[in-house]
């Protein structure tokens, strides 16, 4: 008689233990950009040591990465591999391929500084994926929620202060050394504003306007942060009871304020994009048109109300502003570059990665493009799929489960679809917290599916 594989019965450690793990590392990661800065900056410890104390999620990871393999092998449990398995291992294996193209073509061996930064920035999300993919129980478990709406209103929170401290006190803590010793990017700083990067301000209305950064050292990086953790607010209200609904409600406007200070236009429109998609997957479709009428009113409001605002939409809209001028211009680059090398240029050749070793990024500020670029179109063509079949189990498992299962669910999704939108202009998945945080997530909600799938789905028939 034939059977079908079901995918990981039990799970492969406790639910305390997956979902204390994923705790750590959440709060964690969204502290370690600000540590790192008093480390390198007030403290003034060697780069060198707080580049190695910097690797402690990595080393976490690999822990983790160890503990599964421990387990999987000690259990011999039945695996059915999913299409987002596939994808994410054909990555894997496109990463080690370039690796060792790069050695042989280039001279640059895989254990050296720029590969391993290379290699990192690309395959790291997809081992969280891993993790998460052998711990479906993190999904359940009612902490999940809690402590994403925490680290929303306590980031937001911190936003506020970080706001209305002097430029001063940045400089104090360490952003500036942040940026020069650390990451090695100087020409991304502004030398007219204390040494802290460009991203910093924004031109309003021909002024310099202070973005709100947080804990995350800079507007862009605090927005993609809450586009991890604001659609968890939203459904924390949404699904809370009569009594707790006005507070939860409140905490989201706070934390939206929060995300505008940012000014990060296409983040902006991503978490916009987000809460309607949540209100339409969970079925409240006159408060879907409700919410946009309402931000439609904000919109205009604002605009007639301030010349600075209505100017600044306008040449948004007109990609007359200098950032949408350089996105046009790396898009551009990104596919000469694809055409050139379908095989890859190499690891370290794209955005931030290339810059932070001394060279000339082939394109930049596009997601898409750093994996086309760097792994060529077996790269490109792995992520696509990915990315589509993650978007497919998450939402068919939020239709088909219910409780906290359901809600992890539809995080899950919100965030991919942020991901993709974001993606456009900004390598989002390069900030661990969005994308380690995100991709064990995701790994939980395939394996979820997967698990429900086996349990659905009829048995073959016994042939004679």
């Amino acid at each position: 008689m034939g059977a079908t594989a079901v995918p990981l019965a039990s799970p492969p450690m406790s639910r305390p233990v997956a979902d204390r793990a994923l705790g750590v590392m959440t709060w964690g990661l969204a502290f370690h950009m600000a540590a790192i800065a008093v480390l390198n900056g007030p403290l003034q410890l060697p780069v060198g040591l707080v580049r190695l104390l910097a690797a402690w999620k990595e080393a976490a990871i690999a822990l983790l990465v160890v503990a599964m393999a421990a387990r999987l092998l000690r259990q011999r449990e039945r695996f059915a591999p999913a299409i987002c398995d596939v994808a994410a291992v054909s990555l894997v294996l496109v990463v080690m391929m370039r690796s060792g193209l790069d050695w042989l073509l280039f001279g640059i061996p895989p254990v050296s500084p720029m590969a391993a930064y290379g290699a990192r920035d690309l395959l790291v999300p997809f081992v969280v994926y891993g993790i998460g993919r052998l711990t479906p129980e993190v999904l359940d478990h009612p902490a999940l929620m809690r402590r994403m709406a925490a680290v929303a209103l306590v980031t937001a929170a911190l936003g506020f202060v970080e706001r209305l401290l002097p430029i001063e006190a940045l400089v104090v803590a360490g952003v500036p050394a942040y940026y020069r010793d650390f990451l090695n990017v100087e020409g991304m700083t502004n030398p007219a504003f204390y040494g802290l990067p460009h991203s910093y301000f924004t031109d309003l209305g021909n002024e310099a306007f202070r973005r709100a950064g947080s804990v995350f050292l800079s507007g862009q990086s605090f927005a993609i942060a809450l586009m991890l953790v604001l659609p968890a607010v939203q459904l924390r209200a949404m699904e809370s009871p009569g009594g707790a609904r006005a507070g939860r409600w409140m905490v989201f406007a706070l934390v939206w304020v929060a995300l505008l200070l940012t000014v990060t236009r296409m983040t902006i429109v991503a978490c916009a994009v987000q809460a309607l998609l949540l209100l339409q997957l969970t079925g409240r479709t006159v408060a879907v048109g409700a919410l946009a009428t309402l931000r439609a009113l904000c919109l205009a409001g604002g605009t007639i109300a301030r010349s600075a605002v209505r100017e600044f939409i306008w040449r948004t809209l007109s990609f007359e502003t200098q950032s949408s001028i350089s996105h046009t211009a790396d898009w551009t680059e990104g596919m000469v570059a694809l055409w050139e090398h379908p095989l890859g240029a190499g690891l370290a050749t794209a955005d931030l990665t290339a810059a932070r070793f001394g060279r000339e990024p082939l394109t930049a500020d596009n997601l898409l493009f750093k994996y086309a670029v760097e792994l060529g179109w077996p790269g490109l063509m792995a992520f696509v799929v990915f990315f589509a079949m993650l978007l497919v189990a998450g939402v068919q498992l939020a239709r088909r489960t219910t409780g906290h299962a359901r809600s992890g669910a539809l995080l899950t999704v919100t965030v991919t679809v942020g991901i993709l939108i974001n993606g456009a202009t900004a390598v989002v998945i390069s900030m661990p917290f969005l994308a380690y945080v995100w991709a064990w997530l995701a790994g939980a909600t395939v394996a979820r599916h997967s698990q429900r799938h086996a349990h659905t789905s009829p048995l073959p028939r016994s042939g004679r």
